[in-house]
């Protein structure tokens, strides 16, 4: 279930694993699974280490938010005895995840599996969306998934997820579980410095408050990219896009981020001690 190798429940000695959460950006959409930045990290972690081996497993999922990636670290995770959760916050974990539909009964042979999958594609080829599927807010107007676990348009037993409410009650949920087993965060977030009058600029702010607050590692690689470009006057924006037309990170952004990693995590003892 893991875009990764297949790793032992059972931790090896002299070894400190790191497990990252989040969605398409950092399970590595459109690149190679040795091109990710969660790749790219254990390598120079390993490449550096003296005694000690570094593994960092990669639990994204294209689709997912907040509130699904916190039980995936509840259910899965914590299996893998981890050391550190890298969890990626990305500017649409506000919304209903990807790929959700209503319940419907399985257990019947007139259900094809294949069949759905393929009908599925094909509506949304023609940019339409299957009938059974949960309206998706991310192609409207970003501020309205601040207060989607109010909107109609969710049903009831899934509006705890969304939203700015349900970001929060998740949160809250991963923080109290790390806390317990002190296990320490580091979160992800790429956002320019736009104030609190922008829908980005207000989920930085939270996530800063959040982090002072709770004592969780920040690591914002907005400013990494920026000065690339400073750095690259010949590149552009769409360097860091595997294509013109679709913006998930290229194999160069899972670098820079890589490298971003890496930095923060050598110089910060309290995120993660054993380094």
């Amino acid at each position: 279930g893991l875009r990764d190798r297949d790793y032992p429940y059972r931790k090896p000695d002299n070894t400190v694993r790191i497990v990252g959460l989040g969605d398409s950006s950092i399970f590595g959409w459109g690149v190679d699974m040795t091109e990710t930045s969660l790749h790219l990290l254990e390598q120079r972690l390993n490449q550096q280490a003296s005694g000690t081996r570094y593994e960092v497993i990669n639990f994204a999922v294209p689709g997912y938010n907040t509130a699904i990636e916190t039980e995936v670290f509840l259910k899965k995770c914590l299996k893998y005895d981890p050391d550190l959760v890298i969890l990626h916050f990305n500017t649409n974990d506000y919304d209903i995840p990807n790929f959700m539909k209503r319940p419907q009964s399985y257990a019947t042979l007139r259900t094809s599996f294949l069949f759905d999958f393929i009908y599925t594609r094909c509506q949304q080829r023609q940019g339409k969306r299957a009938e059974e599927a949960l309206a998706p807010m991310v192609f409207g107007p970003l501020e309205e998934t601040e207060q989607l676990d109010e909107s109609p348009a969710i049903p009831e037993e899934y509006r705890y997820m969304v939203g700015k409410r349900g970001f929060l009650a998740a949160m809250e949920k991963l923080l109290i579980a790390l806390k317990k087993r002190q296990i320490p965060l580091l979160v992800l977030i790429i956002k320019p410095e736009t104030g609190t009058d922008t829908f980005r600029g207000r989920q930085l702010a939270l996530i800063r408050q959040l982090s002072q607050e709770r004592g969780f590692g920040l690591l914002n690689t907005y400013p990494r990219y920026a000065e690339y470009l400073r750095q690259h006057p010949e590149r552009s924006n769409e360097d860091f896009w595997i294509s013109r037309t679709d913006t998930h990170p290229s194999a160069l952004a899972h670098e820079i981020e890589a490298q971003a990693f890496y930095e923060f995590l050598t110089t910060r003892a309290d995120v993660l001690p054993l380094l």
